[in-house]
């Protein structure tokens, strides 16, 4: 993709109400935590997985080829809708041996967005003419918009494109497009069926998006959402989730005291010792406020292996590490520049 056309990093973005005053501090602040978070855990190819196995309706993901699944770098938002959705491109091959484009959208408004076909028709033809101009011989990717949606007005019903218009004449429907997309309500989704999840970290980001605005809730049952039940601590992978759902966690609920997390903790008897493991690693520096920029507390040590760890285990720039750590970007492709230097 032209380098143009690449999204640009959002700095401003409609409140949770959808007031027309979007651009203001408050609102970033507001919506800024939820964009990281999507973007750092839809961003892990196992919460991908996940999702396409418990959630994304079984007639089209029984057709993925699920090994095939990779991560597209490029986005396809435009500057038109930079202020309505976040967005993660994955690309996957079908069992014939076709490949598609799966988009994943992130809204995060308490209300449903109006008429969201004419939002995702262009969302969807931007991307057939980036694709056009790009490699104007090859056969167009199909992309598959997906929206996630964790607004509190539930949308259990998605009204056809047609409906748009009112009563159309039949001899003039083979003029209007048909096109279709993929609804994800956090909302909708019982707390039993979340938690049945076979991905332990899907489990928790529907969990989180569905509760972000009941503190109390994320309050009493912030260590079993942020530390509790995952299948393993030891890998990589792990440890990086849990330190993005911790900064998650406390942007949207505040800073919990580590003896309150103890507290809890010590109701799960059986999960202590793997957590105590990790706890000691941040319990000197606590959770950090999420959205404090570019402030990290802790050991250079710490702070340089946690950017090296996701660099060499994602492949991700700079500025996606950003996005999802609060370090400073220039901090970041310095340690990286130095780790490249060092292993050349």
């Amino acid at each position: 993709m032209a380098k143009s056309q690449r999204k640009k990093k959002v700095s401003t973005s409609k409140n949770s109400e959808g007031s027309s005053a979007g651009k203001t501090n408050q609102s970033k602040e507001l919506n800024h935590p939820h964009d990281k978070w999507f973007k750092a855990s839809f961003g892990m190819i196992t919460v991908i997985r996940g999702y396409l196995t418990d959630v994304f309706p079984k007639k089209y993901g029984e057709k993925l080829d699920l090994d095939s699944l990779e991560r597209v770098t490029d986005s396809y938002i435009s500057k038109e809708l930079e202020e309505t959705y976040s967005d993660l491109v994955w690309r996957c091959r079908l069992k014939t041996g076709r490949t598609i484009m799966i988009s994943f959208l992130f809204e995060h408004k308490s209300y449903k967005p109006k008429r969201p076909h004419l939002q995702l028709g262009q969302y969807q033809f931007g991307a057939y003419h980036i694709q056009d101009q790009t490699n104007p011989n090859a056969p167009l990717i199909q992309v598959i918009p997906i929206l996630v949606y964790h607004g509190q007005e539930n949308w259990a019903f998605v009204e056809p494109f047609e409906m748009y218009f009112g009563e159309i004449d039949p001899d003039f429907m083979c003029f209007m497009p048909s096109f279709d997309f993929i609804l994800t309500d956090i909302q909708s989704y019982p707390d039993d069926v979340i938690k049945a999840f076979e991905v332990r970290f899907l489990e928790k980001i529907f969990l989180g998006f569905k509760y972000y605005r009941d503190k109390d809730f994320l309050k009493n049952h912030f260590a079993e959402l942020w530390l509790l039940h995952y299948n393993s601590y030891e890998t990589d992978e792990t440890t990086f989730f849990i330190h993005a759902f911790g900064v998650y966690l406390s942007a949207i609920a505040g800073k919990m005291p580590i003896d309150e997390v103890h507290k809890q903790l010590n109701k799960n008897p059986e999960d202590m010792v793997l957590t105590e493991r990790f706890l000691a690693q941040y319990k000197n520096k606590g959770l950090k406020e999420g959205r404090q920029e570019g402030r990290q507390e802790g050991r250079q040590e710490e702070r340089e292996t946690l950017i090296l760890n996701i660099y060499q285990k994602k492949g991700w720039s700079a500025s996606q590490i950003a996005d999802i750590t609060d370090f400073d970007t220039a901090y970041i492709q310095s340690v990286i520049d130095k780790f490249e230097k060092k292993d050349n």
